[in-house]
């Protein structure tokens, strides 16, 4: 589990450090073994969360599974800590929903352009994931 300073960067240790630095802390990390995907947990901040999970997962060659909008730490009846999904405040939005990144699937630079079916392009940067999800939770 990561978190983001009030400017959106990454901490590791505290420390301030780029989604790139991260993503080779996550590749070097002794305890992480690189036949399971990683998952990301860190509060949504503008998109910024499909970009870090691409960026770990084409570091470490594997799968990242990421998440939108808000994460909470809660007490289980048990004592330990949980991961919590709160819905948004806005209360007509779906509840976040886990989605994968898979390596290489973003352009190696990151000022391509990408060529959609009729014809137009966009800045690779500017395209995002977005699962399709209900008011309900189903899918």
């Amino acid at each position: 589990m990561a978190q983001r300073n009030d400017e959106g960067v990454v901490l590791a240790d505290g420390r301030p450090v780029s989604d790139e630095e991260f993503a080779e802390l996550v590749l070097h990390d002794p305890e992480r073994r690189p036949d399971v995907p990683v998952v990301v947990l860190v509060g949504e901040e503008d998109g910024r969360n499909e970009a870090l999970a691409q960026m770990i997962a084409d570091h470490t060659r594997t799968r990242v599974w990421f998440t939108y909008g808000a994460l909470l730490l809660e007490a289980a009846p048990n004592g330990r800590q949980v991961v919590f999904l709160a819905a948004p405040s806005s209360g007509s939005d779906p509840t976040t929903t886990w989605a994968p990144a898979d390596p290489g699937q973003v352009a190696d630079d990151p000022a391509a352009t990408v060529t959609a079916a009729n014809g137009t392009g966009s800045p690779a940067t500017d395209i995002h994931t977005h699962p399709p999800v209900t008011v309900d939770d189903s899918h």
